[in-house]
């Protein structure tokens, strides 16, 4: 298939493809700025490290190495980017599909820092980081999923990619790649050939679509007493959120408990996930 024809296709399909890299983190980054403005001013002027900062940075990372990461060509290769796979936001920061395989991609920005990394080990000017667990956890959960949707085991390979920082690779870990963003999109065009067009078109279809990471469930009509939904209170750096579950716990839409506003994965549901969250 044409790449235009392709990037039409999958469009008409609510393929994730349109996903704009960065744009969880960025968001997250601008409700906790929302939430103490003031505070979030004077941290950047004395320069102390916030939650703000870290969602921030991130967001400006994911962004920078999605753009390299659209270098690759289509139709043969796919980047997508900021998939939320869970209610609580969790989200893989970019895949890669292509000849060489399926990659499960975490960006690290880490500005003037020095990264040093072996088999077992990541450090960030000397201390510790959990970045080789995290990365192997995510891929583990992308191969799940997309083996899950594919029908037949689909192998993940876990990468981090190191932006901002000067990178030294004592020893390189068996199951991690650890590459520095310059090295990008390049890198990707030095491995084996491991996928044929044929099953690789197919992944590229099916990973960008959001059922595969979010399967909907019908609910039923709205109504005073809907006792199909559950309320569930959900807190972590400085947020504050009520979400609203479906019947198997995905999150359909929550409220903010520091501004008030409610958002919602479909419009269609504003108005349910409003009804009950009235009087809470």
């Amino acid at each position: 298939m044409a790449e235009e024809e392709f990037v039409w296709a999958v469009k008409g399909e609510g393929h994730l493809i349109t996903n704009k890299a960065g744009a969880s983190a960025k968001q997250t980054a601008k409700e906790l700025r929302d939430a103490q403005p003031f505070l979030t001013r004077l941290a950047r002027v004395v320069g102390v490290h916030t939650d703000e900062r870290a969602y921030r940075l991130g967001g400006d990372g994911e962004e920078t190495v999605g753009a390299r990461l659209d270098r690759l060509s289509h139709p043969n290769w796919m980047a997508l980017h900021d998939i939320v796979r869970n209610h609580k936001g969790t989200n893989v920061d970019h895949l890669v599909i292509g000849p060489a395989g399926v990659f499960s991609i975490n960006t690290k920005n880490h500005p003037k820092a020095k990264a040093v990394v072996t088999e077992e080990s990541f450090r960030v000017n000397g201390h510790a980081q959990n970045y080789l667990h995290v990365a192997r956890h995510e891929a583990s959960k992308v191969s799940d999923i997309l083996s899950a949707a594919m029908g037949h085991p689909i192998p993940v390979r876990a990468m981090i990619v190191v932006m901002g920082a000067e990178l030294e690779i004592r020893s390189a870990p068996p199951d991690v790649d650890v590459v520095s963003r310059k090295d990008l999109p390049k890198w990707f065009l030095k491995g084996p050939v491991t996928l044929d067009q044929s099953e690789a078109g197919e992944l590229m279809r099916v990973a960008g679509r959001p059922s595969t990471w979010k399967p909907t469930v019908a609910l039923s009509p709205p109504s005073p007493t809907d006792s199909h939904l559950t309320v569930k209170k959900w807190s972590k750096r400085g947020l504050k959120r009520l979400y609203v579950n479906d019947p198997t716990g995905n999150g359909i839409g929550y409220r903010d408990e520091v501004t008030g506003k409610i958002h919602v994965n479909d419009p269609k549901d504003l108005k349910m996930v409003t009804k009950v969250l009235e009087g809470r």
